[in-house]
């Protein structure tokens, strides 16, 4: 049998077996977990410095323009849905749904928290978390540590992962670690003016340890080899980098499935 025949059953029985609540507790608690995980896309976050490239990111991996330049939004999660739709959390605590997620739209309500829904096909295999907090470091780790309680995979946006970043993510938890991606966003620009090797041996040096992979990555190059047919110049995505960054996301979205289909293969 398949990896994906055996995934795809084990799936239904485990749908089944949370579905007749004949399951001992500590055992349906589990097997509920875990049927949320299958369930639901895997959850990814942006997480950096402001001004470290972030929301290009964002761009890149749902394969539409989805944050533009010069607005500034908060925290705003990305996720499936049928129809276009942004659920803004205000100030007073209130929410107020709009049939829109223009940008402009969205930040002329002063929002403290976007939950934004797109029938964009990445969707149904990620959501994106874009962490936002002042330019301050205290302000960066809570909203950081807020996040990997939120969050599968990380990908952390810097320019050079100096001592701030670093204190920044030390204390993060080895579950998310084990997932995290250093991101160096603008190596177009770095390679240009014959910096990248340098920059890139000085972020390796630092953050090798604390990421499963640093990974430079020109975001507008990457951007640009999405033509406007739908079709994907895969020269120009694999020299950006953006064709190493899709495929090391979709490795850890296909283990985190194959993990949590393990784990209720045994518990059935």
């Amino acid at each position: 049998m398949s990896n994906q025949s055996l995934g795809k059953r084990v799936h239904s029985e485990l749908r089944q077996a949370v579905q007749s609540g004949q399951l001992p507790a500590a055992a349906q608690e589990k097997a509920t977990k875990l049927l949320t995980r299958l369930d639901q896309p895997v959850r990814l976050a942006l997480m950096g410095m402001p001004g470290s490239g972030k929301s290009t990111l964002m761009n890149l991996l749902v394969g539409a323009d989805v944050m533009v330049e010069g607005v500034r939004l908060p925290t705003l999660q990305l996720s499936y849905g049928e129809k276009n739709q942004a659920i803004c959390t205000l100030p007073d605590g209130s929410k107020q749904t709009l049939d829109t997620v223009d940008a402009a739209t969205i930040a002329a309500l002063s929002p403290l928290f976007v939950d934004l829904k797109m029938p964009l096909p990445a969707l149904a295999k990620i959501s994106v978390l874009e962490v936002v907090a002042p330019n301050d470091p205290t302000a960066i780790q809570r909203a950081t540590q807020w996040a990997s309680k939120r969050s599968d995979i990380a990908l952390w946006c810097t320019r050079g992962f100096v001592e701030a970043e670093q204190e920044i993510w030390a204390p993060m938890p080895d579950l998310i670690k084990d997932h995290a991606f250093c991101m160096m966003p603008r190596a177009d620009l770095l390679a240009a003016d014959g910096l990248l090797d340098a920059a890139l041996g000085a972020v390796q040096s630092k953050a090798n340890e604390e990421f499963n992979l640093v990974l430079p990555i020109g975001t507008v190059q990457a951007i640009a080899a999405r033509r406007p047919d739908g079709s994907v110049d895969k020269d120009m995505l694999r020299a950006s980098g953006g064709w190493a960054l899709i495929s090391a996301v979709l490795k850890q979205v296909d283990q985190g499935k194959q993990s949590a289909i393990d784990m209720a293969d045994i518990l059935l």
